[in-house]
């Protein structure tokens, strides 16, 4: 745009102009800085939606990781416990020795025990025998009295 009045309007001019591009800018960075908040807002509400749902995969995760943890104390105690009764190697033998001592005394008393009578069949060997004893003396008389006759 040239200026044929004098220079004071082409500066008026030139400074509408500037003004009108300078609105414009305004205008321009105005709107892009209501994008730009608005893309803001809506990446932090994309945040805030994947920060809640991290956090509640997370807390999922925590209830598991504690069940899991309480489980593997329990079976933890529960074998502590069995392994309390359980015998040693060591132990084992040791107890073993003593059984067979016994066990190595009842085979005696039993050994000994078959080889002798119990005392019912005491009394009825006895028994016997004294009849046994009755009956030779008889038989020995008998014949003490037929020969001498």
């Amino acid at each position: 745009m040239e200026c044929t009045s004098h220079e004071s309007q082409c500066t008026l001019h030139e400074a509408e102009r500037d003004i009108q591009l300078l609105a414009q800018s305004i205008a321009v960075l105005q709107a892009e800085l209501r994008g730009g908040q608005e893309a803001m807002v809506l990446a932090r509400e994309v945040m805030e939606s994947k920060l809640a749902s991290t956090a509640s995969v997370l807390e999922a995760r925590l209830v598991h990781l504690n069940a899991l943890r309480e489980e593997h104390s329990t079976k933890q105690l529960e074998w502590e416990r069995k392994a309390s009764t359980f015998f040693t190697k060591e132990g084992h033998e040791m107890y073993m020795k003593g059984v067979e001592a016994d066990l190595r005394g009842l085979r005696e008393w039993m050994a000994k025990a078959e080889g002798k009578a119990s005392q019912g069949q005491v009394y009825w060997a006895f028994a016997v025998g004294v009849l046994g004893l009755f009956l030779a003396a008889l038989g020995v008389a008998v014949q003490l009295l037929h020969f001498s006759r």
